[in-house]
């Protein structure tokens, strides 16, 4: 969507959901000149990788896990390097879509060797990207509404019912459990009555004349 943009804004930073922040994705935006800042939750599960087997860190090594492991294959990236700046330059021209491009290198992706290269490029600026926001207060504190500010500063008029349709956690149209209506709960309801004024014995008789 950021390439295709035709607006006078023409954004170097994009926000995504947790879903936006996989290595190729991070590659991909780096190597387009993108600041990818996706919102990640479940930090807990995500891997920091190591320049190199012997990097230690004083006060964060923890981050990286276990000494000489999550380590940066930079030679599987001088090697495909320019099979990467080939791919970029192809979907910067609009050669190829990147949503195609994903979809193409994931095919077979352990034997894709080019894929494997976006991987590992994204594993490095993930990091980076995780270092920053650990150690930056205010890139934590960034929000939609300064957007807004600074567009207002500039002279720019904020339509409301565009805004409302940017908002970062739109859940209002999500029902995952779909709906359950409680406003009755309180109310006792009437004895159940079993009791039908029907007349089923003849549906005996019939039966016995069948059977004969």
């Amino acid at each position: 969507m950021t390439l295709k943009n035709t607006s006078e804004v023409k954004p170097t930073t994009i926000h995504a959901d947790t879903q936006g922040q996989s290595y190729p994705v991070f590659a991909i935006a780096h190597l387009l000149g993108i600041d990818l800042m996706p919102r990640i939750r479940n930090w807990k599960d995500l891997l920091f990788f190591r320049p190199s087997r012997t990097a230690q860190y004083e006060h964060i090594d923890a981050l990286f896990g276990e000494a000489g492991r999550n380590v940066i294959d930079w030679r599987l990236i001088e090697t495909h390097f320019r099979d990467l700046m080939r791919v970029i330059v192809s979907i910067r021209e609009g050669a190829i879509s990147s949503v195609l491009l994903l979809r193409r290198l994931r095919s077979g992706s352990r034997r894709n060797a080019t894929y494997t290269a976006f991987r590992e490029v994204g594993k490095v600026i993930r990091t980076v990207q995780l270092l920053r926001y650990l150690s930056d207060a205010p890139l934590r504190a960034r929000d939609i509404a300064d957007v807004v500010r600074e567009l207002q500063a500039e002279g720019r008029p904020v339509d409301p019912l565009d805004l409302a349709q940017v908002s970062p956690y739109l859940t209002e149209h999500i029902k995952r459990f779909g709906e359950y209506s409680i406003h009755e709960l309180g109310i006792t309801p009437d004895d159940y009555d079993a009791r039908l004024d029907v007349d089923f014995s003849v549906l005996g008789d019939d039966d016995k004349a069948a059977a004969a």
